[in-house]
């Protein structure tokens, strides 16, 4: 099992430089909750993250009302995913004093860049680079911190990298290209049926999957996953349910490390539908 991602808040500062623990507490605000969770991570108490969008809201189509907006702009840093995922929320991050949309950044081929872990560790660069511009007395603080999360990232890939590589399928069908970034690190072929594929794409889809070894047949929230019930209905296959982590959890896992678990959980669901294993991790 993966590290959990460290947590690194009070008794930081002690070897570091005493311009620190007098430093500013740095307001950042992202939409999404696993960029606010790596802030966290980040930033220890030298941060304070401000996830406007509760949870069950769809983090893809909400608007910010105009108090949010408020706080948006009188953020020290406002980070969003980019690549148009939150249309509203970019909107709103261009008022703000500094901003960074990490996946237009880091020039990824999706936007969900934290289901990769080799694209996160990319995006943990991204961002202490950004939050240190915007606070540069915590910069060492931060850098400290991140080297953590760098580490607990890496045993993640890992877990991912030893996991997926003894699967006798390969393949997974999805509703977008959520995954993309994913798929290409760890060897999988990736076939995106969108929300209404024509007879012809089921019939291809469905013929691919009857004539291979097990495919994952992905489902994800807040998308419109009809072309994904379509090739089940069409192939007989199971659908399993994978979580983008997009939205903050209604019932996030216990431990001081959410998002490793439910990085592990995906991997459990997706390593079991191809086939690894008869029970997910």
């Amino acid at each position: 099992m993966a590290l959990a991602l460290l947590s690194l808040a009070a008794g930081c500062t002690s070897a570091l430089p005493k311009t620190v623990s007098g430093a500013p507490v740095l307001s950042v605000v992202t939409g999404l909750w696993p960029l606010a969770n790596l802030v966290q991570d980040i930033g220890g108490d030298k941060v304070a993250v401000d996830d406007p969008i509760p949870p069950g809201i769809d983090p893809l189509t909400y608007r910010p009302s105009a108090p949010v907006l408020r706080i948006v702009r009188s953020a020290g840093l406002v980070i969003d995913a980019g690549g148009g995922l939150q249309p509203g929320f970019e909107q709103a991050a261009r008022g703000a004093q500094q901003s960074l949309s990490v996946a237009t950044q880091l020039g990824a081929a999706s936007p969900y860049v934290w289901l990769d872990p080799t694209m996160m560790e990319k995006a943990v660069t991204a961002v202490t680079d950004a939050m240190a511009a915007a606070d540069p007395q915590a910069g060492p603080l931060f850098r400290r911190n991140a080297g953590g999360v760098g580490a607990a990232l890496e045993s993640l890939k890992i877990d991912y990298s030893t996991t997926l590589s003894s699967c006798p399928g390969d393949t997974m069908v999805t509703p977008d290209r959520a995954f993309t970034d994913m798929a290409s690190e760890f060897g999988l072929t990736q076939l995106v049926v969108g929300p209404r594929p024509s007879p012809a794409v089921v019939s291809a889809t469905t013929g691919r999957i009857q004539a291979g070894s097990s495919v994952a047949l992905v489902s994800e929230p807040w998308v419109d996953n009809n072309g994904i019930r379509a090739v089940a209905a069409a192939s007989s296959t199971k659908i399993t349910a994978l979580d983008t982590l997009a939205g903050t959890p209604t019932r996030p896992p216990s431990g001081h490390d959410p998002y490793t678990q439910l990085m592990e959980q995906n991997l459990g669901h997706l390593s079991a539908a191809l086939g690894c294993n008869n029970n997910e991790q």
